[in-house]
């Protein structure tokens, strides 16, 4: 699935393309369908184990697509969520890890699905800047019921935040 990004400027002559789709694909190649995109700006897009499209907006609302475009279901991330904004996301099988403009870090657990997912505040990272990148162990790697999030600031700062601790790596 691809979006255009709205914050990457176009070269002159450069063909534009629309910036409310969002375009779904084969592996190979081969255009599948076309969602017209008409809710919130779109924090990240990821697919669940169902093969559905997580689209997690920066208001916390998360919406799901099948992979002809047609319409599932929608969830909230909760009210917390919604009033920091999403500047991070990941999503992978079974959750989503958010990170909140506030630096704030949200676990959407969703082994039951998206539908029934649950939104579980992580500890603090406990930065002195603002993350500049943010990847996820997911828990059927970690061996525990939580991911890892790892987060690195311009300083050179690696974090690690898990469901019990932070720690810091400086460099």
């Amino acid at each position: 699935a691809l979006m255009r990004d709205k914050s990457k400027p176009l070269k002159i002559g450069q063909s534009a393309v629309a910036l409310n789709k969002i375009f779904i694909y084969t592996s190979g190649g081969r255009l599948l369908s076309e969602i017209t995109w008409e809710g919130e700006e779109i924090a990240q897009l990821g697919w669940n184990d169902d093969e559905l499209l997580i689209c997690m907006q920066v208001d916390g609302v998360g919406v799901a697509y099948d992979l002809h475009g047609d319409y599932q279901f929608q969830f909230s991330t909760g009210r917390a969520v919604r009033e920091q904004g999403v500047s991070h996301c990941c999503i992978w099988g079974s959750g989503a890890v958010l990170l909140t403009m506030e630096n704030n870090i949200f676990w959407v657990s969703a082994e039951a699905g998206f539908e029934d997912a649950r939104t579980i505040e992580l500890p603090a990272p406990l930065l002195d800047s603002t993350p500049t990148c943010m990847t996820v162990i997911e828990p059927r790697l970690t061996g525990r019921d939580s991911p890892d999030v790892l987060l690195a600031a311009d300083d050179g700062t690696v974090v690690v935040v898990d469901s019990d601790d932070t720690q810091e790596y400086p460099t």
